[in-house]
């Protein structure tokens, strides 16, 4: 199992779906989320599975320092606020030797196109309001706010989308959504 006995942290876990294939590859899994109804679906799945997860309703803020040796943020980051403090304390998260991986969604013409109107107005795959395109980060942008935390973006990929199979891919195009992957400096 390649996560075996490493300390795993998921940043905004939702009802657990991620927490839980981590905890299947081997780690030791905390999620944390904002939604008290998310955290609810993701305990009330987890005792199904007899998952060793724990999920806790509690700021990113609240968790012990370098305490991770892998930090994953998935889906998370353009719904914040206040952007640079929140990923400072995520940063702060993580093990000297730790990994951060992130994922997000680029401010594009294509992502408010594809992303915003697409997805929540034409094939109402989510709730209309749930992304402001103006949150959405470019990926040097992102680049450079985990420099600023002593981290570098080993790995940018980007994820596309087949809306027939409703079926996720990685890309080589990142003008949608991708994901990152970060070392400690």
């Amino acid at each position: 199992m390649p996560l075996q006995g490493l300390n795993v942290l998921d940043v905004g876990c939702g009802g657990g779906i991620l927490s839980e294939s981590l905890e299947a590859l081997g780690g030791r899994v905390t999620g944390i989320d904002a939604s008290q109804m998310s955290l609810n679906v993701a305990r009330d799945h987890a005792r199904k599975q007899r998952s060793k997860n724990t999920y806790l309703n509690t700021p990113i803020h609240s968790i012990p320092d370098s305490s991770f040796d892998i930090v994953v943020c998935m889906e998370v980051v353009e719904h914040v606020e206040s952007l640079e403090p929140f990923l400072e304390e995520t940063c702060r998260k993580v093990k000297s030797e730790g990994i951060l991986f992130l994922a997000t969604i680029n401010r594009t013409f294509y992502s408010l196109l594809a992303q915003k109107i697409g997805a929540e107005y034409i094939l109402n795959w989510l709730p209309r309001g749930t992304h402001d395109w103006r949150r959405f980060v470019k990926p040097v942008e992102l680049r450079n706010l985990v420099k600023k935390n002593d981290f570098e973006s080993r790995n940018v990929q980007g994820v596309g989308a087949n809306i027939f199979k409703r079926a996720l891919h990685l890309s080589d195009t990142v003008s949608g959504n991708y994901m990152m992957a970060c070392k400690r400096v």
